[in-house]
């Protein structure tokens, strides 16, 4: 399996708040996946080249430390994956943090799939011919 990183930030301040970010990229089985870690903004033309095509995309949608909610469509687009998995949001085990829950980014969103379990797996076969937004329940 080979790994790319493409360097990001984890602020629209090119960095300058928060510092840098790397957004991994790889494929497994045929299915290519994206972890975009805590990013800040929105990718460049070539940091979206550097990703390559998406299948799974790894989203934080808490805002606050990343991008906020009114910028992930944005993102999404910008990468066009099969699913979405949304992560890095307030839950009931993170009460104190000051991110917002995931309801924020699933409204008016009618492409929702609510997993039931905290785990995944996932094939090229088993990916949506439309894009769906996969949430794992929280343990």
């Amino acid at each position: 399996m080979t790994v790319t990183g493409t360097a990001a930030f984890h602020d629209e301040s090119r960095g300058a708040e928060r510092g840098p970010d790397t957004i991994y990229s790889f494929a497994l089985d045929g299915v290519r996946f994206c972890h975009v870690g805590d990013l800040g903004c929105l990718l460049t033309d070539e940091q979206i080249k550097s990703i390559g095509p998406v299948d799974v995309l790894l989203l934080p949608v808490g805002g606050f430390f990343t991008l906020d909610v009114g910028k992930l469509d944005r993102l999404v687009a910008q990468l066009n994956p099969r699913v979405v998995v949304p992560m890095h949001f307030k839950t009931r085990y993170t009460p104190k943090l000051p991110i917002a829950t995931v309801d924020g980014f699933l409204r008016g969103k009618s492409n929702v799939k609510r997993l039931g379990t905290a785990a995944f797996a996932v094939g090229k076969s088993d990916l949506p011919a439309q894009q769906e937004i996969w949430v794992l329940e929280i343990k």
